[in-house]
């Protein structure tokens, strides 16, 4: 009953669970209208529910606004990277609000993910990926809390669209070396160029296996050699950022929770062995698995949830083509695990209490 009073409460839960349902109805009813109108009703509704969010809402947020506010005058005090301090600079020297520069960061991350969804799916399929994307925990934190890591993955994602669906290299590479110093953790992506070889290498069952058993190993400790070895070798960025994961002792979804994004990240697995009419691209589903292998790396680490985010647009994208099948006939249920979803994400405690503001 308590989580049913914070749902309801909640201005986001019970706004997003109307959007949800709109998207879902122009799904079932196929009309390119209702599909148009969902697409707009979302829009507006998350622009005012994250872009205007206070700047008090999401634990992170307030490390952000506080680099924003001290940024003209004392410099970059967290040394983010690079691009993204570049961004900070040029926002604070036309706008010096912090709810600006959060609306301007969520509004870039939103339109590479339109974007991208809209190059896989057109714009009928692309009106429920955008909803999809915050009905479960990690696309709300990536817009809330993980902000530059947020914007990053939007602009990777819609680098490895470009080259999946049109073989634009050049364009694609570029997207995602802007994203990687957005947000470091961005250069796995880079991994896309040796997918064609991967995938003769390994269909998507073996490097499935493969996520498993590292999963499983990490378990019983047996990486920590490894990081051991690390943490004598820790002058890279790039190191020092999987070590802070590794080693930090506690964040918001500590302990048990941590089994949630786990078992999210075998739903495209189920998705890949349900789908007869072979609707889900193999490189979607191989490039899946690849990127979320760190995450089973570090899986037991309290921050390690956060790196199951950097396959989570992929994720969203596997769901949406398998909804997209002919012959697939349990959308109902499928419909009913989304809004089991919404309720668990817009129910908690934290969520509850998150507020917004029209910019003053």
């Amino acid at each position: 009953m308590h989580l049913l009073n914070n749902f309801y409460f909640s201005i986001y839960g019970v706004s997003l669970f109307l959007v949800l349902v709109l998207a879902l109805c122009a799904q079932e009813v196929k009309s390119n209208a209702l599909s148009y109108y969902s697409l707009l009703v979302t829009w507006f509704v998350t622009s005012v529910l994250f872009g205007l969010r206070d700047v008090t809402t999401g634990t992170d947020t307030a490390t952000y606004v506080n680099w924003f506010s001290f940024l003209k005058d004392y410099g970059d005090t967290r040394n983010f990277e690079w691009i993204f301090s570049k961004l900070g600079y040029i926002i604070v020297n036309y706008f010096s609000q912090p709810a600006l520069f959060l609306y301007i960061i969520f509004l870039l991350t939103a339109i590479f993910l339109f974007l991208s969804f809209r190059k896989c799916f057109g714009i009928k399929l692309s009106a429920l990926a955008c909803v999809l994307f915050i009905v479960f925990m990690p696309g709300l934190d990536l817009f809330v809390n993980g902000i530059r890591n947020g914007l990053a993955l939007a602009i990777a994602s819609y680098g490895c669209v470009l080259y999946l669906k049109e073989k634009r290299k050049a364009y694609s590479l570029f997207l995602i070396a802007v994203s990687t110093g957005v947000h470091s953790s961005s250069i796995i992506f880079l991994v896309i160029y040796l997918m064609p070889f991967i995938n003769r290498l390994a269909k998507p069952y073996l490097l499935l296996l493969i996520y498993m058993v590292v999963f499983l190993l990490e378990q019983v400790g047996l990486f920590n050699a490894l990081f051991n070895v690390l943490a004598h070798y820790s002058g890279s960025h790039i190191i020092n950022r999987i070590l802070a994961f590794k080693y930090q002792q506690s964040d918001m979804f500590s302990g048990f929770i941590k089994y949630y994004f786990f078992i999210l990240s075998l739903i495209p697995a189920y998705c890949f062995y349900r789908d007869k009419n072979k609707v889900i691209p193999e490189m979607a589903i191989s490039l899946y698995y690849v990127v979320m292998t760190p995450y089973a790396f570090i899986f037991s680490a309290p921050s390690s949830y956060r790196f199951s985010y950097i396959g989570y647009f992929f994720f969203i994208v596997i769901i949406c083509y398998y909804l997209s099948s002919k012959v697939q006939n349990k959308r109902m249920l499928w419909y009913a695990f989304f809004i089991g979803m919404l309720f668990i994400t817009y129910s908690t405690n934290t969520v509850s209490k998150f507020e917004f503001n029209l910019i003053s």
